[in-house]
């Protein structure tokens, strides 16, 4: 259900939007809930949104969560935006993913009187639009 309202409200993607992203978080998980449950719920929820948008989806999450829910590699082809606040060259991942796509540095960058997520993309322009069409599933990669 909640897949099916997910790709009711956005509608559609074109060919050169960045891909669906599932935002998971542990705060979001009912504290009684299975592991192998949320991953099972999971993974249908991003089978779901591949099939009906044709795009494969990018999961949202931090390093704890990721260690604690998405530790089985069947997580590990999906891009991973990872949420990481330490002040490092780069980000400590969670056990299944040995790369990054995003990395959201920080939920409190300021520009001007405005505060905002600070995001990266690991890579440039070239990289980036390689990246977006490999998540194109209805085209030849």
């Amino acid at each position: 259900d909640q897949a099916n309202f997910f790709v009711k409200i956005v509608e559609k993607w074109s060919a050169q939007d960045i891909p669906p992203i599932v935002d998971f978080e542990e705060a979001s998980i009912g504290k009684n809930a299975q592991k192998k449950d949320v991953q099972t719920d999971l993974l249908t929820f991003l089978q779901r949104i591949e099939e009906v948008t044709g795009r494969q989806p990018m999961i949202y999450t931090d390093v704890n969560t990721g260690n604690n829910y998405l530790d089985s590699p069947t997580f590990s082809p999906y891009p991973l935006w990872i949420a990481y606040y330490e002040d490092k060259s780069k980000p400590d991942l969670p056990s299944a993913w040995r790369e990054w796509t995003f990395w959201q540095k920080t939920g409190t960058y300021k520009i001007g009187p405005t505060t905002n997520d600070y995001d990266v993309f690991h890579g440039g322009m070239n990289e980036m639009q390689a990246f977006i069409q490999k998540t194109n599933l209805t085209k030849p990669q």
